[in-house]
């Protein structure tokens, strides 16, 4: 999997003001999204796989600080929205406080701070900085996003627009590596789902999908208390099939009592809707605390808002939990149908069967493992492919460095074959 990462938008929200009203509060609301797999130093938070390769052209182009090679990122499509007067002057300054900026749209003012290894000197980027005003009409050099590309949906949810000398956006985007443990655990056996809260406060609510390939279930977990656990029976949680709406439905909830608005919560699953409904498997979305999500990211904003509310949330696929299987009656069946496609005579056809396997992630492994000496030599060139992309990424620390008195880590990720595979030089 890989490590951590974050990219935001921030998105700038006025409330109309009419005469005699004062003005609107200044009020901040930041929201993302990560998902949980492993590395050999263990799990991590990371991100799904499409983001960078599908962001815009413009916003790909001041993509300047660093190069992956592989998907090793962690935060996706998150949100900061803004709510206040418009023509109001703003600062944001985002630190990564473990870890280090990947890419960002508008670009920003870059954060640097050098490190000494061996004797020899390294800058690298530590933050981001924007200063800029909040407009509330669009822009005259508003960029062009497809209609129905993601950037598009997360532009529609109403607020103000950034303008600053680098770019105009209607948020503030940013991607950034981290490394943390969720606060929400599951753990499977046989005939129960474990939801454990690991942190000092309480969580909640919580969002379990199991997805067979034919046929999909959920649970909503309102609260787990501090160190608290909830134990998910797998008879009674298998009897409550979830249809698409109910699906949706649940996890705009989750995130209206999160603290986000009901526009945000409705982009938000809507950008996050193929996940939701088409990921084959466990998906366990559990909020990290504030307190992490503070010490991973600390965020200034001048003028201070009046009310600030983030959310980070994990999709836990829960890898590694071997009993899964046990749980999704279907899924050998799907994926013998995918398995076919490997010696489809369209290239498409072998590659979409290909992808599917792959965000199954672990669990496919018996699957595959048991039919890497069968079939053509497509089959078996596409099955080795996917094994070897099974295997833990493996992570070695850079030296730490810390803001705020708050220590940080740098890691430099690297290829199984021994190859960097994020460039940390500039």
């Amino acid at each position: 999997m890989r490590a951590w990462a974050f990219l935001g938008m921030l998105f700038l929200q006025a409330a109309a003001l009419h005469a005699g009203e004062p003005a609107p509060k200044f009020v901040v609301h930041e929201w993302g999204v990560m998902v949980r797999a492993a590395t050999s130093e263990g799990t991590r938070l990371g991100a799904p796989s499409e983001l960078l390769a599908d962001l815009p052209g413009f916003a790909l182009r001041h993509h300047q600080v660093y190069t992956p090679k592989e998907e090793f990122r962690g935060w996706n499509k998150p949100v900061l929205h803004f709510y206040g007067a418009p023509d109001k002057d703003v600062t944001v300054r985002v630190l990564t406080a473990e870890g280090f900026p990947l890419c960002y749209y508008p670009k920003p003012k870059l954060l640097e701070e050098t490190f000494w290894s061996m004797g020899a000197g390294r800058t690298l980027a530590i933050g981001m900085e924007w200063t800029g005003t909040l407009r509330a009409a669009p822009p005259e050099n508003l960029p062009q996003a497809a209609e129905r590309h993601w950037w598009s949906v997360a532009r529609k949810v109403p607020g103000l627009y950034v303008q600053t000398a680098e770019g105009s956006e209607r948020f503030l985007f940013y991607e950034g590596t981290a490394q943390r443990e969720p606060a929400v655990r599951g753990r499977v056996t046989a005939l129960q789902l474990i939801l454990s809260n690991t942190a000092e406060t309480p969580a909640g609510p919580c969002v379990v999908i199991l997805n067979d390939g034919k046929t999909r279930w959920g649970r909503v977990v309102e609260k787990l208390e501090a160190k608290g656990r909830a134990e998910l029976d797998r008879e009674a949680l298998l009897k409550t099939p979830w249809d698409d709406e109910r699906t949706l439905e649940a996890c705009r909830k989750q995130w209206r009592e999160l603290g986000m608005t009901e526009d945000e919560a409705r982009a938000i699953v809507e950008i996050w809707k193929p996940d939701l409904l088409e990921h084959p498997g466990f998906l366990v979305c559990g909020a990290m605390p504030r307190a992490a999500f503070d010490a991973m990211f600390p965020l200034t904003i001048t003028p201070a808002p009046d009310e600030l509310a983030r959310v980070g949330m994990v999709f836990d696929h829960l890898p590694g939990e071997t009993e899964r299987l046990s749980w999704l009656p279907e899924l050998d069946q799907a994926m013998g149908a995918w398995y076919a496609d490997f010696e489809h005579e369209n290239f498409e056809a072998r590659k979409a069967a290909a992808d599917r396997f792959a965000a199954l992630g672990d669990l496919a492994k018996p699957f595959l493992e048991a039919r890497k000496d069968q079939g053509g030599i497509e089959a078996r060139n596409l099955v080795k492919t996917l094994l070897a992309a099974l295997e833990p990424a493996k992570v070695e620390p850079l030296p730490a460095h810390g803001i705020g008195g708050k220590p940080g880590l740098i890691q430099r990720v690297w290829k199984k074959e021994g190859q960097e595979a994020l460039r940390l030089e500039r």
